[in-house]
C-alpha cells in the first residue's frame, strides 16, 4: 500500500536552534530532517522549547506558534530555563516544559500522520509518546544521548546503586518510550545496540542508524570576505600546518594534549597552528589554559561559511572530547564535517571514532604511547600521507555519510513507518 498526498509529520526536538532564532544557527537533525520532508512535499510541525539551550535565554514567554511558511509551523513550549547544562534547575526546566506540553496536548484536536521524538529529555518524550500512543499514530525515537545512564557515568559501587535507585523514575520513562515507540532511530550501530539492550528491544527493520551529518553546502559566496576575516584575526591562507577543533567548549572537550604539543612546538619554533573555535561554558577556562600560547587562537562561534574557509585552511581536524561511554558509542556530527571537507582527523576519543579512524586510514588516534604531536610531525613531513588521509576522509562521506543520501533515507523511513502502519 502506498501513501497518498502528503503527510503531516511532527517533529519533537528540544534542545537545538530553530530557524526563527537570531543570526544563521546552524542546522541541526530536526531542522534538517524540517527541510528535508518540506522538499519531498510533507507538511511539517515542529514542537520545541521556548527557552533557548544553546543561547541560554527565552525565544517568548508563553506558547507561541510561528507559521513559518506554508509547510512548517514551529510551535513553543514555555518552560522556566536555565543558567548551567548540569543542575537542579535544568531538571526543573524539562519537568515544567513536560508539565505545559501536558496541558496543550489535552487542547489538541489534530493528530500527525507520523511523529519523530528527538530524545532527550526524558519528561516530554514520556509525555508525547503516551499521547500518540493512546492515539495509535505511529512514531520514531530518535536517540542521540544515553540518559539516563549519563547521569551515574561517573559513580561506581554503593554510589551508582543509590543513585540507580534514586533515578528510578527516569529509567522507568526511557524504557516506557522505547516499547511504546514504532521504531527507534540513533547515530551508530553500537548506539542502537545499547538501547535495544537497555530496553529488551529486538532488532528490527524499524530500527535504523541515521549518523548526524550536515548539510555544508552554500547558499551564497562570500568567501572573499570571510577570508579577509581570517586574515584579520591571524589565520592566514600560508604554509602553517593548521589543526583545528569547531564545536561546544564544554567540561566533556579535553584539551591538555594541545596545550601540551602547543608548549612544545613553541619551544622548538615549529610553525604549527591550533585554531580552536566555538563558545561554551569552558571557553574562558580554555583560554586561561592557553595563555601565553600564542600558536592557539579563539576565534569564538564560526558560522558554515567561516567553517568552510578555515577547512581550507587547515590540515587536520580533532576531535578532542573526553572518553565517556556516551561519546565512545557515538559519532559526533563534527567527524563528518571533517570528511566532508576531506581533512584528517586527530583523536583520543576510544570507541567509534578511533574505529573510524583506523579502519579507514582517515587520520591518526593519539593516546600516551604516540602523542599528538607525533601525529602532527608524522603529517606535517609526510604529504604522500596526508593526501591519501585526505583522500580517504572523502570518499568515506561519498560512500556513507552524504547529506542527502542520509536525510532521504531518514523521509523514506517515516514513509514506511505509515505504510506499515495502513497495510
Amino acid at each position: 500500500m502506498e501513501n497518498k498526498g502528503p503527510l503531516t509529520v511532527w517533529i519533537f526536538q528540544t534542545g537545538e536552534p530553530l530557524v526563527i532564532d537570531k543570526g544563521a544557527p546552524r542546522a541541526m537533525r530536526a531542522t534538517n530532517l524540517s527541510n528535508k520532508l518540506i522538499e519531498k512535499g510533507h507538511k511539517v510541525i515542529l514542537w520545541s522549547s521556548a527557552f533557548s539551550h544553546q543561547g541560554k535565554e527565552h525565544r517568548v514567554e508563553n506558547y507561541k506558534k510561528f507559521k513559518v511558511n506554508e509547510n512548517l509551523e514551529i510551535r513553543l513550549i514555555p518552560s522556566c530555563g536555565y543558567k548551567k547544562n548540569i543542575s537542579i534547575k535544568r531538571l526543573i526546566d524539562h519537568a515544567q516544559l513536560a508539565y505545559n506540553l501536558r496541558k496543550l496536548l489535552k487542547r489538541e484536536e489534530c493528530q500527525p500522520d507520523v511523529a519523530f521524538l528527538g530524545f532527550p529529555p526524558i519528561e516530554v518524550n514520556f509525555v508525547m509518546s503516551n499521547w500518540l500512543n493512546q492515539r495509535r499514530v505511529p512514531f520514531i525515537v530518535d536517540v542521540k544521548d544515553l540518559w539516563p545512564d549519563v547521569f551515574i557515568e561517573n559513580l561506581f559501587g554503593w554510589k551508582r546503586r543509590v543513585a540507580k535507585s534514586i533515578l528510578f523514575p527516569y529509567f522507568f520513562a526511557t524504557r516506557n518510550i522505547y516499547n511504546q515507540a514504532t521504531g527507534i532511530t540513533s547515530i551508530t550501530d553500537k548506539f542502537l545496540e545499547h538501547i535495544e539492550m537497555f530496553s529488551n528491544r529486538e532488532s528490527n527493520r524499524l530500527n535504523r542508524v541515521f549518523p548526524l551529518v550536515s548539510d555544508l553546502t552554500l547558499s551564497n559566496n562570500n568567501l572573499n570576505l570571510v577570508g579577509a576575516w581570517w586574515d584579520g584575526i591571524g589565520v592566514y591562507n600560508d604554509d602553517t600546518f593548521r589543526v583545528v577543533y569547531v564545536g561546544n567548549l564544554s567540561s566533556n572537550v579535553d584539551l591538555t594534549e594541545i596545550k601540551k604539543s602547543a608548549q612544545l612546538f613553541k619551544k622548538r619554533n615549529i610553525k604549527i597552528q591550533f585554531v580552536i573555535c566555538g563558545k561554551g561554558d569552558y571557553l574562558q577556562v580554555f583560554k586561561d589554559m592557553m595563555r601565553d600560547m600564542d600558536n592557539v587562537i579563539f576565534p569564538g562561534w564560526i558560522d558554515k561559511e567561516k567553517a568552510t574557509v578555515l577547512a581550507d585552511r587547515s590540515n587536520a581536524w580533532l576531535i578532542p572530547y573526553v572518553n565517556k561511554e556516551n561519546f565512545k558509542l557515538s559519532l559526533p556530527n563534527k567527524t563528518f564535517d571533517a570528511l566532508y571537507f576531506g581533512i584528517p582527523l586527530f583523536s583520543s576519543l576510544e570507541g567509534e571514532v578511533k574505529k573510524l579512524i583506523t579502519e579507514n586510514e582517515i587520520g591518526m588516534f593519539y593516546d600516551q604511547v604516540k602523542t599528538l604531536d607525533m601525529c602532527i610531525l608524522d603529517l606535517l613531513h609526510d604529504s604522500k600521507l596526508w593526501m591519501k588521509m585526505s583522500s580517504n576522509a572523502r570518499d568515506l562521506y561519498d560512500r556513507k555519510f552524504e547529506f542527502n543520501k542520509v536525510y532521504d533515507g531518514l523521509v523514506e523511513h517515516l514513509e514506511g513507518v505509515v505504510i506499515k502502519k495502513n497495510d
